[in-house]
C-alpha cells in the first residue's frame, strides 16, 4: 500500500514547472524563496519571469538595482531567468506560462493591488481569465514596512517645462484655428474636432499622458468659454451642450491616452530594433576579426555604443583591459576587487548568468563556450535594465563564440603547419633516397676503379674519372647548401647579413664558381659597365645566381649559350640568366618557383633535382625586398631575372 502511495505521488509531480514573477518590490525576494521551496518540494523545474513594460526605463536607479538583486537571487536559487516585453502584464505572463508549460505560478500582492485607469479587474482576475489551468499562489505582503510603491526617477523640471510649452503652443494654435473657423461660419463640430486633433498632437509630441489629459480638459473649457453661447461664459443656452462637452472631453481623453500608449510602444520597438541592428553589426565585426585582442576590442566598442558605459575585460589569464566610454571622465576602480568579482562570476555562473560583488563597480559575465573559459567581461551594472542585461548577455556570448572560433582556427593552423613539416620531411627523405643514389654510385664506382686499376688507366682516362668525381661532388655540395638554406628558411632562422657590394663583383664570383660545370656550354657575363651597388647578403645572392646558372646548364643541351646580364632598371638593378635551350612550357611557368616542383622537362645530364633551387631563389630575393620572374628568351630558350634595389654610396664612404 505504501509503495502504491509513492507511485501516485511521483505521478502527480511529474512535469511540474514553477514560475515566480519578478519585480523591483522589496517583498519580491520572499516570493522567489517561496517558489524555490515549492520547486524543491515538488522536484519541479524553476523559472523566474520579468515583464518589462514600456515605462520601465523611467524607473528609478534604486528600483533597477533592487530588481537586479532579485534577479541575482533567483539565479542563485537555481531559476532560469526570462524576460518578456509588453504593457499587459497578465497577458504576457499567461502567454509565457502556456508556452513554457507552467503549472504553478507564484506572485505577490504588491504586484496586483494597484489598478489601472479604466481597468475593471486586477492582475489575478486577468490571470485566471487568461490561464485558468495554471495554479496561482499569492504571497501576501504582511510586513507594513515592506509595502512597496513603485518610484520613478527624480523630477526633470526641464522636461516638464518643455512639455508644458509644447502643450500651450498646440492649445493656442487650436484656439486660433477655431476662431478662424467661427469667422468662416463653420459648424461647432468642426471646432470640436480641432481641439480633439490638438489633444492627439499633444500626446505625440509630449512624454506623458498627463499633458494630453490637461489639454483635453483645457480644450473643453476654452471651447465652452469662447465659442459657445453665451460668449465668454461657462454657461450654455443649448439643452444638450453639457452632454456634447462631456463626449468631447471623453473622446479627447481616450484618444490622447491611446495615442500616448502607441507612441511609447513605438519608441520601445525602435529601441529593440536599434539593439538588434547593433547586435547584428557586432556579429559581422567579430566574424571579420583575426585575433583575440581585436575581438575583445570590438566587443568593448560595441558595448560602449549600446550602453554608453565603461567596459572592463579580463582575458583568460585575468589581465585587465579598461575601455572608458568617456576618455575625459574615466572611472576610478580597484582592479583587485574587480578581478576577484570577475573570477567569482566565472566560477559561479554559466554564460546565462552574471555577478556583481560588494565593492565592485562592474557587472560581469564569463566568456565561456563548451567549458572553455576565455575570461570575463564587465559593464557598469548600476543602470542596466533587464532588457539591457539580456542584450549584454547576447554580446558576451557572441564574443565568447568568436574567441572560441579564433582558438579553433589557430589550432587548425598549427596542425596544418605540423602536417606540412611532416610532409616536407617525407618529401626530402624520399627525394634524397632516390636522387642521391646516382651521384653517390658514380663517385663510389669511379673511386673504386682508381684504387684498383689506377696504374692501368692512361692519364686521360684517369683525369676523366677524377673530373666525374669532382662534378658529382659539386652537385652534392650545391644540393646540401640548398637543403640547409631551405631548412633555415622554414624554421625562420635564416639570418640576413647585409653589406654594400658591387653587383658586378657578385655576378663575377657566381660565374667563376660555375665555369667548371659549364665546360660543355658557353658561359659569359655582360654588364652595362656602370658601378651599381646593392645592399644584400652576398653569400645568398651568389647562391641564387649559382642555382640559376646551374639550372640553365642542367636543362640545356651541350653547346648551348648561357648569358648572365646586369642592367640598370631605374631605382633597381636587374640581373638575368638567359639560355638558348628548349625553353619552359607555359604549363610549367606558373609553378617553377614552388617547393619540390620539377616540371616535365628532364635534365640534360639525366640527374633529377629536388625542386628546391628555384624555390630557394624566390624566397631569398623576396627576403631582400626584390622580385623574380621567368620569361621566354626569343627566339628560343628561357630567361630568369630578378631585381634588387640600388644602394646609393657617397664618395666619402
Amino acid at each position: 500500500m505504501e509503495n502504491d502511495t509513492v507511485q501516485i505521488s511521483n505521478g502527480d509531480i511529474r512535469g511540474e514547472h514553477v514560475l515566480a514573477c519578478l519585480s523591483s518590490a522589496p517583498s519580491n525576494a520572499r516570493i522567489i524563496r517561496t517558489a524555490a521551496q515549492m520547486t524543491k518540494a515538488y522536484g519541479a523545474k524553476f523559472t523566474a519571469l520579468f515583464v518589462e513594460t514600456a515605462d520601465f526605463e523611467k524607473a528609478s536607479a534604486e528600483n533597477k538595482a533592487r530588481l537586479a538583486d532579485n534577479i541575482a537571487l533567483a539565479k542563485e536559487l537555481g531559476a532560469e531567468v526570462e524576460t518578456v516585453f509588453g504593457d499587459d502584464i497578465a497577458y504576457q505572463i499567461a502567454r509565457f506560462a502556456e508556452a513554457a508549460g507552467i503549472t504553478k505560478l507564484v506572485i505577490g500582492r504588491s504586484t496586483f493591488t494597484k489598478k489601472r485607469v479604466f481597468e475593471s479587474s486586477n492582475l489575478v482576475e486577468n490571470l485566471l481569465a487568461y490561464a485558468p489551468e495554471v495554479e496561482i499562489h499569492i504571497i501576501p505582503d504582511i510586513s507594513a514596512e515592506n509595502r512597496y510603491i513603485p518610484t520613478k526617477k527624480g523630477i526633470d523640471w526641464l522636461e516638464i517645462l518643455k512639455n508644458s510649452l509644447l502643450s500651450l503652443l498646440i492649445l493656442g494654435l487650436s484656439t486660433l484655428l477655431c476662431y478662424l473657423f467661427q469667422k468662416l461660419g463653420f459648424a461647432d463640430s468642426n471646432m470640436i474636432m480641432v481641439y480633439t486633433l490638438g489633444v492627439l498632437v499633444t500626446s505625440v509630441v509630449t512624454s506623458n499622458v498627463v499633458y494630453s489629459l490637461l489639454c483635453s480638459i483645457a480644450g473643453v473649457l476654452l471651447f465652452n468659454f469662447l465659442f459657445s453661447r453665451p460668449d465668454f461664459s461657462f454657461g450654455s443656452y443649448a439643452t444638450g451642450y453639457p452632454v456634447t462637452l462631456l463626449i468631447m472631453l471623453l473622446t479627447a481623453l481616450i484618444s490622447g491616452i491611446f495615442a500616448q500608449r502607441y507612441k511609447n510602444q513605438e519608441e520601445h520597438s525602435h529601441k529593440i530594433a536599434h539593439r538588434l541592428k547593433l547586435l547584428f553589426d557586432t556579429n559581422k565585426l567579430l566574424l571579420s576579426a583575426t585575433d583575440s585582442s581585436r575581438i575583445l576590442t570590438l566587443t568593448a566598442q560595441q558595448l560602449i555604443k549600446l550602453f554608453s558605459t565603461d567596459v572592463l575585460i579580463f582575458d583568460e589569464n585575468f589581465e585587465a583591459t579598461y575601455f572608458p566610454a568617456n576618455i575625459a571622465n574615466q572611472a576610478v576602480y580597484d582592479v583587485e576587487i574587480e578581478r576577484k568579482s570577475a573570477e567569482f562570476a566565472t566560477r559561479s555562473n554559466s554564460a546565462k548568468g552574471g555577478e556583481r560583488q560588494l565593492g565592485s563597480k562592474f557587472f560581469y559575465l564569463p566568456l565561456s563556450v563548451n567549458d572553455m573559459l576565455y575570461g570575463a567581461i564587465g559593464v557598469d551594472g548600476s543602470a542596466l535594465s533587464a532588457f539591457d542585461r539580456d542584450t549584454f548577455m547576447s554580446v558576451a556570448l557572441e564574443c565568447a563564440l568568436a574567441l572560441d572560433n579564433e582558438r579553433n582556427r589557430r589550432e587548425k593552423e598549427q596542425v596544418a603547419v605540423v602536417a606540412s613539416n611532416e610532409q616536407l620531411r617525407a618529401n626530402i627523405l624520399r627525394s634524397i633516397s632516390h636522387d642521391l643514389r646516382t651521384p653517390l654510385t658514380s663517385i663510389s664506382g669511379n673511386a673504386a676503379n682508381l684504387l684498383e686499376n689506377g696504374e692501368k688507366f692512361d692519364p686521360d682516362t684517369r683525369k676523366q674519372l677524377l673530373q666525374d668525381i669532382l662534378k658529382d661532388s659539386d652537385w652534392l655540395i650545391n644540393l646540401t647548401e640548398n637543403l640547409l638554406a631551405s631548412t633555415r628558411m622554414e624554421d625562420g632562422k635564416l639570418q640576413l647579413r647585409f653589406s654594400n657590394e658591387l653587383i658586378d663583383d657578385i655576378a663575377d664570383a657566381a660565374v667563376n664558381y660555375c665555369l667548371k660545370r659549364a665546360e660543355d656550354h658557353t658561359l659569359r657575363l655582360t654588364s652595362s659597365g656602370e658601378m651599381m651597388f646593392v645592399s644584400v647578403d652576398t653569400k645568398l645572392i651568389v647562391q641564387v645566381l649559382v642555382n640559376l646558372i646551374d639550372n640553365a646548364i642542367k636543362y640545356t643541351p651541350s653547346g648551348s649559350s648561357i648569358e648572365v646580364r646586369i642592367e640598370d632598371a631605374g631605382d633597381d638593378v636587374r640581373v638575368s640568366v638567359a639560355d638558348d635551350g628548349n625553353g619552359i612550357s607555359d604549363k610549367d611557368k606558373p609553378h617553377i618557383f614552388e617547393k619540390f616542383y620539377r616540371g616535365e622537362e628532364s635534365p640534360s645530364d639525366s640527374r633529377r633535382s629536388l625542386g628546391l633551387g628555384l624555390y630557394l631563389c624566390k624566397a631569398v630575393i623576396e627576403a631582400h625586398g626584390g622580385k623574380i620572374e621567368v620569361a621566354d628568351n626569343l627566339p628560343h630558350g628561357t630567361v630568369v631575372s630578378f631585381e634588387l634595389a640600388k644602394k646609393e654610396i657617397k664618395i666619402n664612404e
